[in-house]
């Protein structure tokens, strides 16, 4: 069985999450960002099930257990009938942070796992969730942002949601229409850090130069 210890990493989750490494991260990497950092792990495949794991454990600690339950959702899913025993180890860390109404329904099915055919009730953080897959309700929810609301702003509740390309591309746009924004400029590079895109770091650095732009604080 892995080490559930934290270990010290770089605060960058792109750092400190490393494939078979430590499933319990160091407190030192922000909880936001690395909950994005898996998140979007998980939406590039569904699969990893150290993300999963990960991203369970991460819902556990403070402050967000209210993503918790959309987390061991899409763990449920994702292992589909197999994994009782990851279920239950997960759901038993889990447990004390779990509404106990969500605990019942993760209880039920822990024997059998989730099928996609069962209702599944609500959860903030869930990914895998069927209503969500192959559906526009990213996309509307991003043009229902009112304007007042900053590209910065939109782009973090994109990752939040797993839109890692949405979040993306409105950080590019921003960042074209005022190149001086080091908050955006920032944001972007975790993106890019965090996906490892290279090529597109460095296309959006040519496009900015183009412009007559300095590089932003980082990226070279």
């Amino acid at each position: 069985m892995q080490d559930f210890r934290p270990v010290q990493f770089s605060a960058d989750p792109a750092f400190a999450i490393a494939a078979g490494g430590p499933l319990a991260l160091s407190p030192a990497c922000p909880a936001q960002d690395a909950w994005r950092h898996l998140t979007s792990s998980i939406c590039r495949n569904p699969k990893d099930l150290e993300a999963h794991v990960r991203r369970v454990l991460l819902a556990v600690r403070a402050p967000l257990p209210d993503r918790l339950f959309g987390a061991m959702l899409d763990l449920y899913l994702i292992l589909g009938p197999s994994g009782r025993h990851l279920r239950e180890s997960m759901l038993d860390q889990a447990s004390p942070q779990l509404d106990p109404e969500d605990q019942h329904f993760l209880r039920h099915y822990l024997a059998e796992g989730l099928s996609r055919d069962v209702q599944l009730p609500a959860a903030l953080g869930s990914v895998l969730d069927p209503a969500a897959i192959g559906s526009v309700r990213l996309v509307e929810k991003q043009k229902a942002v009112v304007a007042e609301t900053s590209a910065l702003d939109q782009a973090v509740q994109l990752l939040d949601d797993g839109d890692l390309d949405g979040a993306r591309q409105l950080l590019e746009s921003a960042l074209l229409a005022d190149p001086t924004d080091e908050a955006v400029a920032k944001e972007l590079l975790l993106i890019y850090r965090h996906s490892r895109d290279d090529a597109a770091q460095a296309a959006m650095l040519a496009r900015l130069q183009e412009q007559g732009a300095p590089a932003p604080e980082g990226w070279v």
